[in-house]
């Protein structure tokens, strides 16, 4: 037993930043803002920057020395990158012509991730056209990976319900382009993060008493209930949007107060759990000398949960 229960202090383990940054060609924001996403990296987070406007990267070069996927065709528009820690390994990666998505496989010894990053167009005929490209590259990688798990983000440029937006209209375009993407989110079986946490409000882009939410997240459902926070960030830097970021825990901890372990009896109602304790435990007596006495055999039986394989799965089950 903790001798101080109560609640405790969540620290995430991994997180996911969306931001249409709104231009980075002048080489002092470029530097400001990833100066301020590089410790964010490091603790485990994967960071989708849209608009970025860098067709060369040889500066970024210069100043990011983790990885990162960028595609970019025109220093006035479009421009997505994707950075990630140096741990991660680049899989395969597919790039649309335009500079407005990436869908790339990564994979360190602990995550493999499907990510994909998209800037869609304001105009929503094309945008309808855009959804349907960027969902059959992600569908099919998912298909190709099926054990990896799924990050869409970006900047969507359109409401996808009437909670998205006040004092704004949305044309029939713009609702046939959210149906489209809800109708592929759900085949790819992926969930809006910050609306798993949020109900309403939630706004990225603002002008004048007009308020949307344009940038979004979504993650393989089973992600979900891993989530810690999911907030909006308006100072992240200079830009009309505010960052999206959520933040999740994948990896439990186990809290043990200062006195001696105990197992977790209540797993061995499980049957399946059961049995497997039981093959461990039988193993364990096939060890002891067969000259032993009952007592002594009980003895060692004793040690070896405390020390083997034995505590350690009731802890998992735990």
């Amino acid at each position: 037993m903790e001798s101080n229960p109560g609640e405790k202090q969540v620290t995430p383990d991994f997180g996911i930043i969306s931001y249409n940054c709104n231009g980075l060609g002048d080489k002092k924001k470029l530097r400001r803002l990833l100066t301020k996403l590089k410790p964010e990296v490091e603790k485990g987070k994967i960071v989708f920057l849209q608009e970025t406007h860098i067709v060369n990267t040889d500066y970024l070069n210069t100043l990011w020395k983790h990885k990162y996927i960028s595609n970019c065709v025109k220093t006035n528009s479009a421009g997505v990158i994707i950075l990630f820690d140096k741990t991660y390994d680049i899989v395969q990666q597919e790039l649309d012509t335009e500079g407005r998505s990436i869908v790339a496989v990564i994979e360190s010894q602990d995550s493999k991730l499907i990510v994909a990053n998209s800037y869609f167009y304001n105009n929503h005929s094309l945008g309808i056209r855009f959804a349907e490209t960027l969902y059959t590259k992600i569908l099919t990688i998912q298909n190709n990976f099926p054990d990896f798990v799924t990050i869409s983000a970006g900047d969507f440029n359109t409401c996808i319900s009437t909670n998205d937006c006040l004092n704004r209209l949305r044309d029939s375009k713009e609702v046939l382009l959210a149906e489209i993407i809800v109708r592929n989110n759900n085949i790819a079986e992926l969930k809006n993060a910050y609306r798993s946490k949020h109900s309403k409000e939630g706004f990225t882009w603002r002008r004048g008493h007009t308020y949307s939410r344009l940038d979004y997240i979504y993650i393989t459902k089973s992600l979900t209930s891993k989530i810690t926070t999911a907030t909006t960030n308006w100072a992240l830097d200079k830009s009309d949007h505010a960052a999206v970021e959520i933040d999740f825990k994948l990896k439990d901890d186990i809290v043990r107060g200062p006195g001696i372990p105990t197992v977790n009896i209540k797993v061995l109602e499980d049957p399946e759990i059961a049995t497997q304790v039981g093959l461990e435990i039988q193993k364990m007596f096939e060890q002891a000398p067969t000259c032993w006495n009952p007592h002594d055999k009980l003895g060692f039986l004793k040690v070896s949960i405390r020390t083997r394989r034995c505590i350690k799965l009731c802890y998992t089950y735990s």
